[in-house]
């Protein structure tokens, strides 16, 4: 298992950037929904950093945008990413800003020790961030391969059913 993330974690070094290059404004735009990890927003930046940078020249619904739910648990993103925003690239985007808890990953710690008795290879704080992030995430796109439109309107039903995660109480 290790040695696949490696793996994956090369190709996408190498693939990424040329990708972005290629795709510059183009890729994919939408909506997402990313769960089960404490994000700060200054942990989105690797989300950001492949999302049109803001000009004149660009539709500012190309620039990307973020909510957090109120305990911080969920966040709704926005934008178009000049690369498909796949799982496994936000996985490895977020395992850059996730900080190392050994007590919040002891479960992948345990993990990686018994596949590192067994293979032999040595294991880093990185592989731990890595694999925490890959068991925890979620990511839910609304309305898939449909229009910005009709993805906007799933997010706003979606932010109405479940209001008392997203909405501070209403005071009058």
């Amino acid at each position: 298992m290790r040695r696949m993330t490696l793996f994956f974690l090369l190709i996408i070094s190498l693939i990424l950037p040329g990708a972005i290059l290629r795709a510059q404004d183009t890729g994919w735009c939408g909506y997402a929904l990313i769960q089960g990890l404490p994000l700060l927003a200054n942990q989105l930046a690797p989300l950001e950093s492949i999302t049109p940078d803001v000009s004149s020249t660009v539709n500012p619904a190309s620039l990307f945008q973020y909510r957090f739910s109120l305990d911080h648990t969920k966040v709704i993103i926005e934008g178009c990413w000049k690369t498909d925003l796949t799982r496994d690239l936000v996985v490895s985007l977020l395992s850059q800003t996730v900080q190392y808890d050994a007590k919040a990953m002891a479960p992948q710690v345990s993990q990686l020790i018994q596949e590192a008795v067994v293979t032999g290879d040595p294991i880093t704080t990185a592989d731990a961030v890595q694999t925490y992030v890959d068991d925890n995430l979620s990511i839910t796109y609304f309305a898939p391969g449909k229009s910005r439109d009709d993805q906007a309107a799933a997010v706003r039903d979606y932010l109405a059913q479940d209001s008392k995660e997203w909405n501070l109480p209403d005071d009058r």
